[in-house]
């Protein structure tokens, strides 16, 4: 009897205990909870339905000074779904940190925009992330402390929307957007032209799965001095080609970049780029800007599967504006099971006529050069040969190249490659007298090569990767918003 009174006090008095609420799994007991948790901040979790709006609605209404963190999910069944939330949003949040709307099955988000009314004095002062998922909030005052803003499937919304968000998050640094449709909504003519969005704080900015269109009304209306990290994934274009329309903001032509990827893909006609500087990373899936200057592009990785063909032509048009290069690492971008010996013999061909072209000379200060191949067919080498000669001839001699396995296609080819005896004919030793330094995988090694020491391991370089690449700026609740999206999802 007193140990379960004793359990009894704890569970009455313990505030502490109850701060998780979930309306939608603990059901009749949530409100129990609530008298429980006291006066402590509480992290509050429901669905709006017919059925929960007027309890759920009421909990907030009764305890928004202590909710630290809010995440709805909006049913399709519920009627009048601005509302209810407009009235949510018109509770006063002070502690709120965390903001976490999603709505179900609208697909006309400019009519689940929510837009504060100018004279309703500030609700969440302390607001440091908010999800909107088919649903867009508009404050009509600043979130001070907002950093992360993450939106998804706002599709059929007028971009100006976003920004007029935007212009309420001084201290924003991350911003994510994904799955959203274009807008085609009519247009005002009359409508002056929409003025720039200026963020101070911005470092990161992740775009995914948008159209051109919506990159562009964002991108080039954003002026982030601090910008660094963007990442712009599958961007489709309506003419089902790469675009020619800006997608990042023109404050990023003054930056230096200094390494290059290219990735040329030969299923969805479009190739994705990634740029790096001191102060900038970009990744870009579909269009190569110009805005960008390539003169001091030191590091050069390219990626395709089209060999010969589009690789080629591309490889050639980029070592023509690059000439800084020192260092080039190609790589046969086959995915297939079975090896491409037609490509991977075309690689070598379009290696072997930038290495010797004259008019003009295409990289010259060329030193350190790396190809990542599934397979080594026989003549490989000596299609390389009189590139590498004619280099050695003009004073240009590489100092270092090394010709590397896929380790992806080493595990698949494997067993073929064990029962596959060195063939002596074709070891490259046309390629040693051409080359300061000489490094080849062997075909009977499976993993890594066993005669790799933990240095030369080190100073391999990676496609696309570099150890200094800028990341976007982390925060304690990072995480959090990534659990609740992939929630959300399910």
């Amino acid at each position: 009897m007193l140990v379960c009174h004793k359990w009894y006090v704890i569970g009455s008095q313990a505030a502490s205990l109850w701060t998780d609420i979930d309306f939608a799994r603990q059901g009749t007991s949530a409100p129990v909870l609530l008298t429980r948790s006291l006066g402590a901040p509480i992290r509050l979790y429901g669905s709006l339905d017919a059925r929960t709006d007027n309890i759920l609605s009421t909990a907030i209404a009764d305890n928004g000074p202590r909710v630290c963190e809010l995440d709805l999910w909006v049913g399709s069944n519920l009627s009048g779904p601005v509302s209810a939330l407009q009235s949510i949003l018109a509770v006063d949040m002070p502690r709120l940190r965390i903001l976490s709307l999603s709505c179900a099955g609208f697909t006309n988000v400019n009519a689940l925009t929510v837009v504060a009314h100018p004279d309703v004095p500030a609700r969440f002062p302390a607001l440091e992330a908010m999800l909107l998922e088919s649903f867009l909030f508009v404050p009509a005052h600043a979130l001070p402390q907002l950093t992360h803003l993450h939106l998804a499937w706002l599709d059929e919304i007028d971009p100006s929307r976003i920004l007029d968000l935007m212009r309420n998050t001084p201290a924003l640094q991350v911003l994510k957007m994904i799955q959203s449709s274009e807008y085609t909504g009519p247009q005002d003519p009359a409508a002056p032209g929409r003025a720039s969005v200026f963020l101070p704080r911005l470092h990161s900015v992740h775009l995914g799965s948008l159209t051109s269109t919506i990159v562009h009304d964002l991108m080039t209306h954003i002026e982030a001095p601090s910008l660094a990290a963007v990442s712009l994934s599958s961007i489709w274009a309506k003419s089902g080609a790469l675009v020619s329309t800006p997608l990042i903001p023109d404050s990023l032509s003054t930056r230096t970049i200094t390494r290059l990827a290219f990735d040329l893909s030969g299923y969805f006609n479009c190739f994705r780029t990634a740029f790096h500087g001191p102060d900038l990373s970009l990744s870009l899936d579909i269009n190569f800007p110009g805005i960008l200057p390539l003169s001091r592009v030191d590091e050069l990785h390219f990626r395709a599967q089209m060999w010969p063909g589009a690789g080629t032509d591309l490889l050639l048009h980029l070592a023509a504006h690059t000439p800084a290069v020192s260092t080039l690492v190609v790589k046969h971008g086959q995915d297939t099971r079975e090896c491409d010996t037609g490509g991977l013999m075309g690689l070598a061909r379009a290696v072997s006529v930038l290495l010797s072209g004259n008019d003009p000379v295409l990289l010259p200060r060329l030193a350190h050069l790396e190809l990542v191949v599934g397979d080594i067919p026989q003549g490989f080498y000596d299609l390389l040969v009189p590139g590498l000669a004619q280099r050695a001839l003009d004073g240009r001699r590489l100092k270092k190249l090394r010709i590397r396995l896929d380790y992806a296609f080493r595990s698949r080819l494997a067993t073929r490659w064990v029962f596959q005896e060195e063939r002596d004919d074709d070891c490259g030793a046309g390629i040693y007298e051409h080359v300061d330094s000489v490094k080849i995988d062997k075909k009977t090694s499976i993993g890594h090569t066993g005669d790799e020491d933990d240095g030369e391991l080190s100073n391999t370089v990676e496609w696309g990767k570099w150890r200094d690449i800028l990341q976007p700026a982390q925060h304690d609740h990072q995480e959090k918003l990534q659990i609740l999206t992939c929630a959300n999802k399910a």
